[in-house]
């Protein structure tokens, strides 16, 4: 799949089904729903392909997930990213991915995308390339990048609303 990194410095092009497109809807009443259900099929299909230990990645919700700090170096990625709401709380979520690199984006990129005081992580997909896997994001207001990677792991902590920025 191309990705590239748009004028301007706005990353852009690694999302498959949740595009910047279908978010904001510039695609037809038919293809916006045609992506949604294409995705709900090839999650299940998914899964059943992925390592056990793996499948938690289908079950996350970053929806509106805003990152307190990333870090790469000897090939693995990591981050912790506030989740929850108000209703349900807040947490930790601490994603570690190992043998990874980065799709659509490089280190310079993810400081403006991941930590600037409006940003917030509003779609994730995951998908199989060969023997590796993806994980990639569409963030708001602008952005998108991926994580390919051999394996993930994932911890929660509990966390306050005070750090929503």
């Amino acid at each position: 799949m191309p990705f590239c990194i748009a004028s301007g410095g706005t990353i852009s092009g690694v999302m498959q089904w949740f595009t910047r497109e279908w978010r904001d809807g510039a695609l037809s009443d038919e293809e916006w729903q045609q992506r949604l259900d294409d995705y709900a099929l090839h999650a299940p299909a998914l899964r059943s392909d992925l390592p056990v230990d793996q499948t938690w990645l289908l079950d996350l919700d970053l929806h509106d997930g805003q990152v307190q700090s990333w870090q790469q170096r000897d090939g693995q990625f990591s981050w912790v990213l506030l989740t929850g709401d108000f209703q349900r709380g807040y947490r930790l979520t601490s994603l570690h991915y190992l043998d990874a690199r980065l799709i659509g984006a490089d280190k310079e990129d993810l400081n403006e995308l991941l930590l600037g005081p409006r940003s917030e992580l509003l779609y994730d997909e995951v998908s199989q390339v060969g023997e590796l896997l993806e994980h990639r994001f569409l963030f708001d207001p602008s952005g998108e990048f991926g994580v390919r990677f051999r394996r993930a792991s994932v911890s929660h902590a509990p966390a306050d609303s005070t750090l929503r920025r």
